[in-house]
């Protein structure tokens, strides 16, 4: 049975089937065997020779598996370690370059994707030829090609005053080419544009248009005259929120501020100036005879809260309180107006929605519009979240939609004069509110609040009634269908006990004097 299997090892290494022929010879057997041996012998250098090949073809694998086969066979003789040796380096060798070479094509790619075609193609010559180059080539191409086009549209709008077209067009090319030079040099050239116009329109006072013009490029344009210009707009927004505050202290430095960047605008030098008269008009009231009745109503509220008398009259600023309906004792209203020291009046609607509609229309309307036919909109709000839909076309963010799901900040135009925004002040409440821009609110106000969960009144931003004579912020919820109210828990303590709110009478919170005021809300809200 062993010299027939000697044989066949024999036949198989004149075939040139050493794999086979290793199989057989591998046995102990055929080892121990002298004729075993020889055929040992001429294997190896069969396998050294195979090896040897396999190197200079560069298949380093192969030539690394003949030559642990040889060891198997024959030992570490010197000839194999060497040759295994040459293998392990040039394997090596060739995996380093296999990672140099993925690299440069992962770079050429990288560049391509964001535009830089010349650095794309460069990086692909140096690369040499391949499958996955040429395609790298060819993509190469097809974005230029591209990039050529969408750049000589946006020229072109530019050349014939085109701004909102070249904007879109560079917003396109935001997306495919990022890093392009020439769009770059576009986009600045474009944004220096644009910027100009806006603060030119601050500059003549038209600050709608400078609003409209610095939408356009939000999000692909924040140069630093952009952000200046911004921050500019910012501060009219705010200066504008404060008119309606008793003390215009506040609006006076934010006026002077404006002033100072843009030192031109003859209209904030005539704002600065009438915002002084009438500070000193309310500087002179506050020492009028009138100033006694609100201390003294002041010193009531507060014995009444503290349980204390106090002999020092505070410094407060007056709420005069509409007439209204009988106070609601045993619920909560739909609809009613809030009064905070320090705060412009605001109106509360808990209701899951809201309609505007014409002042014409037989069907009444949460918010009444001039001039309009037909119905305008309708606020639902379902599970926190706030949906406007409308009958036609309204202009939303400028752009015209029917239906949108709404975000904090988001603007609509109800008419050519008539607008409001839509903000979601607070994050750990749902309430939203509405501010009415060239119109005036139920009881004349601007501001309304679709009351959800909760309502925090505050001296900050994140807060539905913002006064700035509130040293705490204070919470207003319904519990067993009563209004309560309680500091808000700032994290850094235990928040206060509820206090109830009754109707048509001021209750104290902190240092600021609050009134609750029940309205008809079967009342026509006229706009």
């Amino acid at each position: 049975m062993l010299i027939f299997r000697l044989n066949h090892a024999q036949h198989a290494i004149v075939d040139g089937r050493l794999d086979e022929a290793c199989e057989v010879l591998s046995e102990s057997a055929a080892k121990e065997h002298r004729r075993g041996q020889e055929l040992i012998g001429k294997l190896v250098k069969k396998l050294i020779d195979r090896a040897q090949e396999h190197l200079q073809a560069e298949r380093y694998r192969e030539a690394l598996n003949d030559c642990e086969k040889a060891t198997q066979l024959a030992g570490n003789q010197p000839e194999i370690v060497e040759l295994r040796e040459n293998a392990l380096a040039a394997d090596k060798a060739a995996a380093k370059n296999a990672q140099r070479r993925q690299l440069a094509i992962a770079t050429a790619k990288r560049h391509i994707d964001r535009g830089e075609i010349a650095l794309g193609q460069a990086a692909c010559d140096e690369i040499g030829s391949s499958t996955t180059v040429a395609e790298l080539k060819k993509e190469a191409d097809r974005r230029d090609h591209i990039i050529h086009s969408r750049i000589q549209r946006v020229e072109r709008a530019i050349a014939d005053s085109e701004l909102n077209e070249a904007v879109a067009v560079l917003r396109e090319l935001k997306t495919i080419c990022p890093q392009n030079e020439r769009f770059l040099a576009l986009l600045v050239a474009l944004g220096k544009t644009i910027v100009n116009q806006a603060n030119g329109a601050i500059e003549s006072g038209q600050l709608v248009h400078a609003v409209d013009a610095m939408d356009r490029i939000r999000g692909l344009i924040d140069s630093e005259a952009a952000v200046a210009c911004r921050r500019s707009l910012e501060l009219c927004q705010r200066i504008a929120n404060g008119l309606n505050e008793c003390d215009l202290r506040p609006v006076l430095a934010d006026l002077r501020s404006l002033q100072q960047a843009h030192t031109s605008a003859s209209w904030i030098s005539e704002a600065i100036e009438a915002a002084q008269v009438s500070q000193q008009a309310r500087d002179q009231l506050s020492t009028s005879p009138l100033s006694v009745l609100a201390h003294r109503e002041f010193r009531k509220a507060r014995q009444a809260a503290n349980g204390r008398h106090s002999d020092k009259p505070p410094i407060v600023t007056a709420t005069i309180v509409p007439q209204t309906l009988e106070a609601i004792v045993d619920s909560v209203p739909d609809a009613f107006a809030l009064q905070v020291d320090g705060a412009p009046g605001c109106f509360v609607l808990r209701r899951d929605s809201i309609t505007f509609g014409p002042r014409s229309a037989s069907q009444k309307h949460d918010v009444e519009v001039a001039g309009q036919a037909t119905a305008l909109a309708t606020i639902t709000r379902e599970d926190g979240d706030y949906i406007l839909q409308s009958d036609q076309p309204i202009v939303i963010n400028n752009r015209k939609a029917t239906s949108r799901l709404l975000s904090h900040g988001d603007r609509v135009e109800l008419g050519v004069r008539s607008s409001f925004k839509f903000s979601l002040p607070c994050a750990a409440s749902s309430s939203a509110v509405i501010e009415l821009t060239g119109c005036s609110g139920p009881q004349g106000g601007r501001r309304l609040v679709l009351f959800d969960n909760a309502l925090v009144i505050a001296n900050n931003a994140a807060s539905h009634v913002r006064s700035s004579m509130a040293s705490d912020p204070y919470v207003l919820f319904v519990r067993d269908n009563r209004l309560q109210a309680r500091p808000m828990d700032t994290g850094k303590g235990k928040a206060g006990e509820p206090v109830p709110v009754e109707f048509d009478r001021p209750v104290l919170l902190g240092d600021i004097n609050v009134v609750a005021s029940a309205v008809n809300v079967d009342a026509r809200r006229n706009v």
